[in-house]
């Protein structure tokens, strides 16, 4: 799951580069912000629940992913 993390976090990040390129670095903010905070409630709800490591490491990949997706679709807009 540590692996397969790298590509949404690669794509995650290729996304905020187009979005910062299109000069919306405000988007940029939020959405790393937005996808850090996620990650940090949902691993300490994991956590509380006494949840296997690899629940965690599903929820970062999990965020990577929406977060890639979302600002890909943001990036997209803004660069019609």
């Amino acid at each position: 799951l540590t692996a397969a993390a790298m590509i949404p976090n690669f794509l995650f990040a290729r996304a905020q580069g187009r979005l910062q390129g299109a000069g919306d670095s405000r988007a940029v903010v939020w959405w790393s912000t937005g996808a850090q905070m996620a990650q940090a409630v949902l691993a300490l709800v994991a956590v509380l629940l006494s949840a296997e490591s690899s629940a965690i490491l599903a929820i970062l990949v999990l965020t990577a992913l929406a977060g890639a997706v979302g600002a890909s679709l943001q990036a997209r807009r803004e660069a019609v």
